[in-house]
């Protein structure tokens, strides 16, 4: 599959992502320290974990076009966001943009760089 085929949207207007598209699902963990006389006497000294929050994000960069220089009015927002990748798998929730970036050198092409953060638990559909 090539990064072509992740697109997302952000309330059904498309954010092209002719650079780069990231997706990000992550779980926290969460260090503990054990009860005393809990841990073996091997496990003694050793850091102790458990499964924390979950969380996803995105990270989307793209070339400057009059079609998405509207985005940067999305900062701040809580946009629906869908995110297609290739034919089959769609992922939709909430997020709130964190930041929209716009640069570029003299007689350059311009960039758009936005990140989402999700607030809640995507959903997932794999078409079959």
């Amino acid at each position: 599959m090539t990064g072509n085929a992740v697109i997302i949207t952000a309330d059904g207007t498309p954010i092209p992502a002719s650079t780069s598209c990231t997706i990000n699902i992550n779980q926290e963990a969460v260090e503990y320290t054990p009860l005393p006389g809990s841990a073996t006497e091997e496990e003694e000294g050793w850091k102790h974990y458990r499964r924390g929050n979950y969380s996803w994000s995105l990270q989307n960069d793209s070339f400057l076009t009059d079609g998405n220089v509207g985005t940067a009015e999305l900062i701040g927002t809580k946009p629906q966001a869908g995110i297609r990748i290739g034919e089959k798998i769609t992922l939709t929730g909430t997020g709130v943009i964190k930041s929209v970036k716009m640069s570029g050198n003299v007689n350059g092409l311009a960039k758009l760089d936005v990140a989402l953060e999700g607030d809640n638990l995507p959903e997932i559909e794999v078409e079959s």
